[in-house]
């Protein structure tokens, strides 16, 4: 990302290590200024990609109504819906659901209210402005991810104790799957956290030893959870499929020398990143990909077995 020539780069101050710097939070005395410039953090590259399909709902319901409100909201969250603004939200489309926002629509009429959806479409007026709101929603569903990530770091940073880094790292690891199938852009604050997990991993890995669980690929039962996918403008769908349970950091990589060793190289077979496969296809060419999603783990889970 393009920074202020100006930014200037802080880091730590090395202190006597506390009892569990896992509980420490740095504060502003815990910093200082090491240099002025550009901050180091590498120009990610987010890919470009069609344009997800999505409408823009807007509600409003008698004031008394607080328990229909809550219900409403309960509703839209259901469908995957990004809250932009007061009473306005973002609900993506899915495969199969031509009117994601139809029977909302529906209740709240007949409860006297008012509602309006539309599409909001490339040429659409109000295009850029809602994009605009939709692109600063998503950047937001990250921000307690990038406080975590700062907690581990630093506590790794202050001498952290080998066996107290693989549960925060884990849960790191879930919460990044979790927000992953949450986010429908998935665009600059997913590829930086993306890359901020792969730079904590690697800590660990410097600071645990080499036969911790967290780094062994684990046998045991791992299967394809829930998919979630997004409607592109061009009548494709973005599907993110979880595996479940999480694997290691050692099973991921293994299954990924795994597949070195026995496939070709393809640009299109999907690949597994934080434990989960991201791709794009024909909706109805789904079901025969996640099958063969769910063999190649198979394959790899049986050679663990051996």
């Amino acid at each position: 990302m393009a920074r202020d020539p100006g930014f200037a780069t802080i880091e730590p101050v090395r202190t006597e290590a506390a009892a569990n710097p896992l509980e420490t939070v740095p504060t502003s005395a815990d910093l200082r200024v090491v240099s002025a410039g550009p901050a180091p953090e590498p120009e990610l590259l987010v890919v470009p990609r069609a344009r997800v399909r999505w409408t823009a709902f807007r509600y409003r319901v008698r004031s008394e109504s607080s328990r229909h409100r809550v219900a409403v909201s309960r509703s839209l969250k259901r469908l995957g819906a990004f809250h932009l603004d007061h009473a306005l939200w973002a609900v993506p489309h899915r495969v199969g659901e031509p009117d994601p926002t139809g029977p909302t629509v529906a209740s709240i009429r007949g409860a006297g209210g008012e509602a309006e959806a539309y599409e909001v479409v490339a040429d659409h007026p109000d295009a850029a402005d809602l994009d605009a709101r939709l692109a600063a929603a998503t950047d937001r569903l990250w921000d307690g991810f990038f406080n975590q990530v700062d907690r581990l770091t630093y506590a790794i940073e202050q001498g952290a104790a080998p066996a107290s880094v693989a549960d925060p790292l884990d849960e790191l690891r879930f919460v990044h799957r979790h927000l992953t199938a949450r986010d429908m852009l998935r665009r600059d604050a997913h590829a930086r956290a993306s890359h901020r997990l792969d730079v904590c991993i690697d800590l660990c890995r410097d600071l645990v030893p080499p036969d911790d669980p967290l780094f062994r690929p684990r046998a045991g039962r791992v299967a394809l959870g829930p998919s979630q996918n997004w409607v592109t403008a061009d009548d494709l769908a973005e599907y993110v499929v979880p595996v479940d349970d999480l694997p290691s950091v050692g099973w991921e990589q293994a299954f990924g020398e795994f597949e070195r060793t026995i496939y070709q190289p393809a640009a299109d077979r999907p690949v597994l990143h934080h434990g989960v496969f991201s791709l794009t296809c024909v909706p109805a060419e789904w079901p025969p990909i996640g099958a063969r999603l769910l063999q190649r783990i198979q394959i790899f889970g049986a050679s663990l077995d051996e």
